[in-house]
């Protein structure tokens, strides 16, 4: 069994079913390359093709940025021990004197919440400020306000929310 890719139609072509007429341009690939692009086209990222006609996954994706992802998966960024250091820091902070609640107020407004919005300048000032109290690095503030998945974006919850009431109709 071979499996050819034809950059003319996008297409993969398996020779061993019958009645397949694969076009003339159309290369042998080999099973691990078929696999990877299978995947990466599956999981949305664009499959364009080489100077020799092979398919080539690019770091585009058809799916855009999602901005807005749900308080859980937000929350689920957080490592346990960075959850812990921010919840006594929190603590802490409202037994200073005087006393700081801007972590407090941080939690409170994201256990309110059911989306989160990347790009709402009162989170982004909270990830700074939670930068500047140590309690996060720079690089693990970045990793937590990079854009969401699909899995964590309110469309996927959409998509659960509708799968659940069809399943018990």
């Amino acid at each position: 069994m071979a499996i050819w890719y034809s950059n003319l139609t996008n297409a993969f072509y398996d020779d061993t079913r019958p009645n397949i007429v694969i076009p003339s341009e159309a290369v042998m690939i080999d099973d691990d390359l078929y696999a990877n692009v299978v995947n990466a086209s599956t999981n949305g990222y664009v499959v364009t093709t080489d100077n020799n006609g092979l398919p080539l996954i690019t770091n585009t994706s058809i799916y855009p940025p999602y901005r807005v992802i749900t308080s859980f998966a937000f929350l689920a960024r957080f490592q346990p021990e960075e959850r812990g250091g921010i919840v006594v820091a929190a603590l802490s902070a409202l037994n200073a004197s005087p006393p700081d609640p801007t972590i407090s107020i941080f939690l409170d407004d994201l256990g309110a919440a059911t989306v989160v919005s990347l790009d709402d300048p009162n989170l982004v000032g909270a990830i700074a400020a939670l930068q500047q109290y140590g309690l996060l690095t720079s690089d693990r503030a970045n990793a937590i306000m990079e854009s969401g998945t699909f899995e964590e974006s309110t469309d996927s919850l959409s998509q659960y929310q509708y799968q659940q009431q069809s399943s018990s109709s």
